[in-house]
């Protein structure tokens, strides 16, 4: 962004509209030309503020030098200083410490920064946007591509993306309590402002840049964008979004250093009792001492749950990146775990459950049904009555409601290239679209002059605008709800004549509406008033009355593609979806009803009746109709008294309380950035199987996140176990010199053993749960507990069975492979170390083989491994890895001499193998009751 202070000692709130246009060299109705664009931007850069970035180092020195990673560097320097007082220690051992802190760090700094360039990502997809004329054209762009000059159309709900001078004011306020501290609303003005050096407040004729417009709309020129704006001054600098951890990673975290430092104390105190043994057998030494010490630092090295935080932080990094390429935008990371536990989904019917291509396909005026030809925002058809095609420009007063529908609205049919989509509001633009195929054009908008509007408000559920045509005449044109309209109306158009609303007439009017919204028609009453005067200010008791009704338009929103299959997945999810709509109750069953969501027996409840609804019933609910945002609130409180979590869609300003309220608020991509902002997903292609696909996305995530931890715990503790068990049972009493190297006869493994572990088994397979698929029927479950963490009831027996059944196999194979040993121990210490060195290789295969089955059981909660052990050939290249790493260091010298093994026979080599197998039929068995027992898994 460039700073220029040419527009700085333009007093912008004193001109008058003229003059700011002369001042910008624009235009009112054509806006800038292309040219001034370019030569603008090169001026003034981009309409951004420069964002101060969080530092990389202060991002990645709290991941690399965590609690835990602290531990090992201080054995790492342990044993680097014992190496040089004992030749027993191997220096290489504090090196590979060093070596894989180093390589955990690279891979750390690696993925923080892609997941800051994903972060980037994400958020240009949720950038701000603005719809301005240029050339005389409508068009939407990135809101950093505004220049001073620019034309800008505000809509309610829009961010201020820029500092925009009022050209056009309809009932404009807007949210300014970022930037001044005032709580209420600001209305806007289009009049010049005689206040010398005026603070923001009283900048009533200034829509400032970062405030929002909470009602209302109009037209505005930008007068300063980036830091030239008053937001730019104040807020140059500001830190930039990073990815922040979420209560799950803290709690990992958590449990990853609580872990740690049960391990360190188990291992100090192993460490105490065998110096002591030492002592007290009067057999301590240096070099025993060191051993000792080597071998307990391998030991917290290879327990020590260290890369928990790592594991979880690419886990949420794979799912957020996934849920981005299907239209779902994570903004704030908790909302992942609370996916996996939604109970409800309740969507807006228009544009998530349906198309949002609203079109007229019938109307009803002079008591006679015309339907209306066509598809969508293409404006061609005909209208047609009785089969015939019928121009509707030749009555007087079917004109009117297709001007009615034309002229009193926002909205704006925009083609580009050849395509039509609709600028606004869709039961807006569809009426535009009827108006253009009837043959209305320019030519006849030109006869009428705009004067005032009364904006639609959901309560009232109307929406007025007074016009002053070529001859003079005031017309009030109005539409909204067919009820309220009838209402307000004295008279109606019927047989070629207006004539008296009496009550006969207004229950023919209401039957028909009725018989519509059976259709699944959603509809519009029409209607105008002539006035006498334009009035100063327009109230609704005051002008919507008296109204000539003209007639119903009856329009319908098609179901998108494969709604009906999200339904259904949502059903078998125990999920139940929830319809919410402004229709009429007989349109809202029905769509609901095509859709799948409405069955036979379930609860209808209008808005109107959610006062009297008691929380117990609300599981009886699949549609609310003619609901207001305000209702939605209500909505959300019901369900969640009744024990549900619920997710809530919304687009409108009015439904940021709903989204804050809701357990994951959903706004759509179409919506306001006031809902975007309260909401904690954001589904781009507002499609309600979008929202269903996130859920499963979310539950994909909290289960291969629960899949890695329960691998690494169960094989951490395992070998923890193992090593206790014979530390304390057999201790440090038998051991042999072998080339003055002191040989402890009951290590089930060395130090560099432990080490291979780790890069073994401890890690390749841990990479593949990362990316592993998710399960296909995981939107068969029922919804997780709330209260149900990581480690729950099920996984704790689970982590129980595998870690005792591994440490019993293990245990077995080297208590029965070294016993020999012992009796060598005195008379031959050759053999008896040969003897060790085949019960450390037994037990090495064994664990490593028995550590490869737990890859496989974590990955399946109730169902067998075998049901879907080939779903993910990435792990199995990476065991298939694993197994050719362990082939070569027991075949290979290197290997043997690195790690001690010797070469075993064929008879052994079965032995490891069945008795590793064991630990795969314990668990099966146990999974085998569970399904036995509950249907679900």
């Amino acid at each position: 962004m460039k700073k220029n202070n040419d527009l700085e000692n333009i007093n912008f709130h004193e001109l008058t509209e003229e003059g700011i246009i002369d001042a910008l060299n624009s235009n009112r109705e054509q806006g800038l030309r292309e040219n001034q664009v370019l030569n603008l931007f090169e001026k003034y850069g981009y309409n951004e503020i420069p964002r101060k970035k969080g530092s990389l180092l202060k991002a990645i020195l709290p991941q690399v030098f965590d609690y835990v990673i602290i531990i090992l560097l201080i054995c790492a320097v342990i044993l680097l200083i014992f190496s040089f007082i004992d030749e027993s220690v191997s220096i290489t051992s504090s090196l590979l410490i060093f070596g894989v802190v180093i390589l955990n760090s690279w891979f750390v700094i690696a993925q923080l920064y892609r997941a800051e360039k994903s972060l980037e990502k994400l958020q240009q997809l949720t950038a701000h946007k603005a719809i301005v004329i240029r050339e005389g054209k409508k068009t939407e762009i990135q809101a950093k591509e505004l220049v001073p000059g620019d034309i800008v159309i505000l809509n309610e709900g829009d961010y201020i993306p820029a500092d925009i001078r009022i050209i056009e004011n309809i009932n404009i306020f807007t949210d300014e309590s970022s930037l001044t501290g005032e709580s209420l609303p600001v209305e806007k003005t289009t009049k010049p402002l005689k206040i010398v050096d005026p603070n923001l407040s009283e900048l009533k004729n200034i829509a400032l840049n970062g405030t929002m417009l909470v009602k209302g709309n109009g037209k505005g020129i930008v007068i300063r964008t980036g830091v030239d704006t008053f937001l730019g001054k104040i807020a140059s600098g500001i830190k930039e979004m990073s990815l922040k951890e979420v209560p799950l990673q803290r709690k990992m975290k958590q449990m990853g250093r609580m872990l740690g430092f049960i391990v360190v104390l188990i291992v100090v105190i192993l460490f105490i009792m065998q110096i002591s043994t030492m002592a007290i057998n009067a057999t301590l030494t240096l070099a025993g001492v060191g051993n000792r010490l080597y071998q307990m630092v391998s030991l917290v090295v290879a327990a020590v749950p260290w890369n928990f935080p790592l594991i979880i932080t690419l886990v949420l990094l794979r799912g957020i990146i996934n849920m981005a390429k299907r239209n779902v935008i994570v903004r704030k990371l908790a909302s992942i775990e609370s996916l996996g536990r939604i109970s409800v989904v309740c969507s807006d019917k228009t544009g998530t459950i349906t198309k949002n291509e609203m079109t007229i396909k019938a109307i009803w005026f002079d008591n006679k049904i015309y339907s209306v030809e066509g598809i969508g925002y293409e404006p061609v058809g005909n209208i047609i009555h009785n089969d015939k095609i019928v121009d509707p420009l030749k009555n007087e007063y079917f004109k009117k409601l297709l001007l009615s529908g034309l002229l009193n609205v926002n909205a704006s049919l925009i083609e580009e290239d050849g395509k039509y989509k609709i600028s606004g509001d869709p039961t807006e633009g569809c009426l535009i679209v009827l108006a253009k195929k009837s043959g209305l054009n320019l030519e006849h908008i030109k006869k009428f002059e705009f004067k005032k509007e009364l904006p639609f408000d959901s309560k009232r559920m109307l929406m007025s605008k007074v016009f002053q045509n070529d001859k003079n005449d005031i017309i009030l044109f109005i539409k909204g709800s067919v009820e309220n309209l009838v209402d307000r109306s004295s008279n109606i158009y019927m047989e070629d004549k207006i004539v008296n609303l009496n009550q006969n007439l207004k229950d023919e009017i209401l039957n028909n509406n009725r018989k519509l919204n059976s259709q699944a028609y959603r509809t519009l009453g029409i209607g105008y008033k002539l006035m006498d005067k334009i009035p100063e200010k327009l109230e609704s008791d005051r002008v919507e009355n008296q109204i000539i009704f003209l007639g119903i338009v009856g329009m319908i929103d098609p179901p998108k593609e494969n709604v009906n299959i999200a339904v259904n997945t949502c059903k078998d999810a125990n999920i139940k979806p929830i319809m919410i709509t402004g229709d009429a109750k007989e349109t809202a069953k029905s769509i609901a009803e095509e859709v799948g969501i409405y069955e036979e027996g379930d609860m209808v409840v209008e808005g109107r009746e959610l006062q009297d609804l008691s929380y117990n019933k609300y599981n009886e609910v699949s549609v609310f109709s003619r609901v207001s945002p305000e209702d939605k609130t209500i909505i959300i409180e019901g369900f969640q008294k009744s024990g549900n979590l619920i997710a809530m869609t919304g687009d409108g300003i009015n439904d940021a309380a709903a989204l804050e309220m809701a357990d994951t608020g959903v706004s759509m991509g179409s919506g306001t950035d006031v809902a975007k902002n309260a909401s904690d997903i954001v589904i781009t292609d507002d499609n309600f199987s979008t929202i269903i696909d996130g859920i499963k996305q979310g539950r994909g995530i909290f289960n291969n996140i629960r899949k890695c931890v329960m691998f690494q715990l169960v094989n951490n503790f395992a070998e923890l176990a193992i090593m206790v068990f014979f530390i304390i049972f057999f201790g440090v009493t038998l051991k042999i010199i072998i080339n003055g190297t002191e040989i402890y006869l009951w290590d089930v493994f060395n130090p560099t053993q432990l080490f291979v572990f780790y890069l073994t088994t401890h890690t390749f397979p841990i990479l593949a749960l990362i990316l592993d698929p998710y399960d296909k029927n995981i939107m068969k479950l029922p919804p997780r507990d709330p209260k149900e963490g990581i480690i729950s009831k099920n996984v704790i027996i689970q982590l129980i069975l595998q870690v005792l059944s591994m440490g019993v196999v293990v245990c077995i194979t080297f208590y029965f492979a070294n016993i020999t040993s012992v009796y060598y121990t005195s008379s031959e210490p050759l053999i008896a170390n040969y003897y060790h060195s085949r019960a450390q290789t037994m037990a090495f295969i064994t664990l490593f083989l028995a550590e490869t089955w737990n890859v496989f059981n974590v990955r399946t909660n109730k169902e067998s491994i075998f049901s879907n052990y080939l779903s993910n050939w990435i792990l199995i290249g990476l065991i298939s890895l694993n197994y050719l790493i362990l082939l070569f260091l027991l075949l290979s010298n290197f290997g043997q001499n690195l790690l001690s093994f010797v070469l075993i026979n064929p008879l052994d080599w079965l032995l490891c193998f069945a008795l590793s197998f064991l630990v795969l039929v314990v668990l099966e068995l146990y999974k085998y009751i569970l399904r036995k027992k509950s249907p679900y898994f």
